[in-house]
């Protein structure tokens, strides 16, 4: 006699049901590509600078003819995980949830996501609705963000919000409390998002997730807009004939140039010092650690790993569709997956024969004693990283910056 199937659940059933909606084949035929970076010599890692005023002066790493980058596709990032992802679709089982382990619950934070994605779409359309009508518009969007999104697909499904966000908004008077925006009125996790160490860059992420030991995982800074290029596009000034409108026209691309640069050298500067940091307590981490940039319409993955020194940007993930302010599919998954990246995302060791070639040369812009507060001295989680020291203008300045005028001799 035949062997007579269990016929599945109906949990697993809807299960199934659920993982069919993911668009998860859209996903798999398409691989942003990342590119390696390194820093240049007026990279300012050995002052005491906050996140903000950072210089990282970046230059993309290219060949030996300097005629191509050196890039690397997510699928090839991520290997691991798109394996993961093709294995479950090739199966075609509902019995395939039956199996629980992390992958598999990691799966099903991404399910439970799709499920729910409506209601998480009007959600951060409400806040950005908000934003209109308030002065705390960053506060806002980190908010629903925080809520919505990626306290929704992290591992641990926490998050903390940087507690010093409630003294932002351009010192306007309105309140700010702890409750999301968007008309949920859930309670906001606020706490101490501060990285790295007074001496050296330092400063505080918009957003921290962290597991369900309260350990840190990954950060996210938040911008109420970015460029459609990303920050690390190559743009050219254009010639002005005397047009004043010409002239206005290269006004703009300077701010918006200026803008993406500082976008750039800040999210980087946050990317390598916590991922610093989280090596020094989890010393037998060996792998990329993410950070997200992320806006409205868009965002970008930075990843640094400290073992090996290899820095890489992605491409741009459109986040909202503006025809129809829907959450893009694919670039949830995208999202998710890194968010993941302990399960999913490959080592540089597996990746690569020779990594000199893709060092990203932090620890050369370095100095000695500054190389060991970024090895060993790093923090996550700091309240404050006190006042800045008053500086010594007398012994500041150069004899070589001073012209002295001819004294009138006294009889």
């Amino acid at each position: 006699m035949a062997h007579k199937t269990s016929k599945p659940s109906c949990s697993n059933k809807k299960e199934q049901f659920l993982f069919d909606k993911v668009p998860f084949q859209q996903f798999l035929s398409k691989s942003t590509l990342f590119r390696f970076f390194k820093f240049g010599s007026n990279c300012n890692g050995n002052e005491c600078h906050s996140f903000s005023g950072a210089t990282c002066d970046l230059k993309r790493k290219v060949d030996q003819n300097e005629s191509q980058w050196y890039g690397i596709l997510m699928s090839q990032l991520f290997e691991s995980g798109y394996s993961f992802l093709q294995s479950k679709l090739d199966s075609k089982k509902s019995t395939c949830f039956d199996h629980v382990d992390e992958r598999m619950t990691a799966l099903k934070t991404l399910i439970k996501f799709f499920a729910e994605k409506e209601i998480h779409e009007k959600n951060i359309q409400n806040a950005l609705e908000k934003m209109n009508s308030t002065e705390n518009k960053e506060s806002v969007l980190v908010k629903a963000l925080a809520e919505h999104l990626f306290g929704k697909l992290s591992p641990g499904q926490q998050y903390v919000v940087d507690s010093t966000i409630k003294n932002k908004g351009n010192n306007c008077q309105e309140k700010i409390n702890n409750k999301c925006k968007c008309g949920c009125d859930t309670e906001i996790c606020y706490g101490a998002t501060g990285i790295g160490h007074a001496d050296v860059w330092h400063g505080f992420v918009d957003i921290m997730m962290t597991f369900s030991d309260q350990k840190p995982e990954s950060t996210a800074s938040v911008y109420l807009a970015l460029n459609d290029d990303g920050p690390s596009r190559n743009k050219k000034m254009k010639i002005s004939d005397g047009n004043e409108e010409d002239d206005d026209n290269i006004l703009c691309d300077c701010v918006l140039e200026s803008y993406l640069n500082k976008v750039q050298d800040k999210a980087t500067a946050e990317t390598v010092v916590f991922a610093l940091a989280y090596q020094i307590t989890n010393p037998s981490s060996t792998g990329f650690i993410p950070h997200i940039i992320i806006s409205p319409n868009e965002f970008y993955i930075v990843m640094y790993e400290p073992v090996h020194d290899v820095l890489v940007w992605s491409s741009e993930f459109p986040l909202i569709s503006q025809s129809d302010c829907k959450l893009q599919g694919v670039s949830i998954i995208a999202l998710w997956m890194v968010l993941h990246y302990k399960l999913f995302c490959n080592g540089v060791d597996e990746l690569f024969d020779d990594v000199s070639e893709i060092k990203a040369d932090f620890s050369n812009q370095l100095d000695v004693e500054n190389l060991d507060i970024y090895k060993n001295k790093l923090e996550i989680g700091v309240q404050s990283f006190g006042a800045t020291p008053p500086i010594n203008l007398v012994h500041s300045l150069r004899e070589v910056d001073f012209v002295f005028p001819k004294l009138k001799l006294r009889k």
